[in-house]
């Protein structure tokens, strides 16, 4: 029986319909931003036409922004959430209807949800739902596999 490897983290790039461009798997203690240096060069060398790239609160940084701009020509857009409620302020002396309190509720943001589903996707394949590979690169290698599987399956639909 396989043993399953603690504390490792992936990280993901793909396109704006869900397919992987590059993925990178690595130790968990790293920071975020750190890892999507090594993403962006493993993603440059390869790909030089994307212009953007979208990406989840964790890699909001102010140098990060700028080095991207700079050193990669990819404009980095952080996806924000909405705040979860709008509180009215009090001003001195007025009393305020607690009804004037708002709660926005459950909002379905752009952008967002793409690798969360692409994710999904890699999850279904059951080398892949738990970290059981030995080496970083093979897991690395078997999200290529398993996206080249999904793809060649949804192309066979299609003819």
């Amino acid at each position: 029986m396989a043993k399953k490897i603690n504390g490792r983290k992936r990280h993901i790039l793909v396109d704006t319909q869900g397919f992987l461009l590059t993925c990178h798997v690595g130790v968990a203690n790293l920071n975020d931003k750190t890892v999507f240096q090594t993403l962006l060069d493993k993603f440059k060398s390869c790909f030089q036409g994307i212009k953007k790239i979208w990406a989840d609160m964790g890699y909001q940084s102010g140098d990060l922004k700028l080095k991207c701009l700079n050193d990669y020509q990819i404009d980095l857009d952080i996806v924000k959430r909405p705040r979860a409620r709008n509180w009215v302020r009090v001003i001195e002396g007025h009393a305020v209807d607690l009804s004037k309190i708002v709660d926005n509720g459950f909002k379905v943001l752009p952008k967002r949800w793409i690798v969360e589903r692409t994710f999904a996707w890699i999850n279904r394949c059951r080398r892949l739902s738990k970290e059981y590979e030995y080496l970083p690169t093979t897991s690395e290698s078997w999200f290529y596999l398993s996206m080249i599987r999904l793809m060649l399956k949804r192309m066979t639909t299609l003819i």
